[in-house]
C-alpha cells in the first residue's frame, strides 16, 4: 500500500484503508501469539488449558490452518513451520506500515500548506 494521494478526499480514503489493512494485521499478530502461547502452555502445563481456551485454538487452527502442515510451508514458505520467524514477519510489516502513515501524515501536511498558499496568493 503505497501512500498515492492528491487530495483530502482521497487522502482519507488512503487513511481508510490503511486502517483497515493495520488492523488486519493486528488482529494475525494477536492470534499468532495465541497459538504460540497455546502450544507452549499445553507443553508445560497441560492441566491448566481450558476447554474455551482449546476451542478457541482449533478455531484459529481452522481459519488458518495448522502452521506445521506441509501444505502452509508450501504455501507461505518455511517460515510457516516455526511460529517465531511468522511473528517477527509480522511485527516487521506492521513497523513498515507505520513507518508508511508518519510519511502520510507528513505529505498530507505539505499538500494541505501547499493549496493554503496558492490561495493566500490569489
Amino acid at each position: 500500500m503505497k501512500s498515492t494521494f492528491n487530495s483530502k478526499e482521497t487522502y482519507l480514503v488512503w487513511r481508510s484503508e490503511w486502517r483497515a489493512d493495520y488492523k488486519a494485521l493486528s488482529e494475525a499478530i494477536r492470534e499468532t501469539k495465541y497459538g504460540r502461547w497455546h502450544d507452549n502452555a499445553l507443553r508445560n502445563t497441560p492441566g491448566l488449558i481450558s476447554q474455551a481456551q482449546t476451542a478457541r485454538y482449533r478455531a484459529l487452527a481452522l481459519k488458518h490452518g495448522s502452521p506445521r502442515s506441509p501444505a502452509m510451508a508450501v504455501r507461505y514458505g518455511p517460515q510457516a513451520w516455526f511460529p517465531d520467524c511468522a511473528l517477527i514477519h509480522l511485527r516487521v510489516q506492521a513497523a513498515a506500515m507505520l513507518e508508511m502513515r508518519k510519511e502520510s501524515k507528513a505529505e498530507a501536511q505539505r499538500q494541505y500548506l501547499a493549496a493554503h498558499a496558492i490561495v493566500a496568493v490569489l
